[in-house]
């Protein structure tokens, strides 16, 4: 699972992210209680938080 962000988006990144992980469960990318992906280049989300 990757999650794709608008920095430049109306929308507040903390909504955007929980918008991709809803779609993410509703596709079958990802489950509920799963880990969510690396952090990647991304200091403020931990890698060991899950879906709740």
């Amino acid at each position: 699972m990757q999650l794709t962000l608008d920095l430049d988006s109306e929308v507040p990144i903390h909504q955007q992210i929980r918008d991709r992980i809803v779609e993410a469960i509703a596709e079958r990318q990802a489950r509920e209680g799963g880990p969510l992906p690396p952090r990647g280049n991304s200091p403020r989300i931990s890698a060991s938080t899950s879906i709740p």
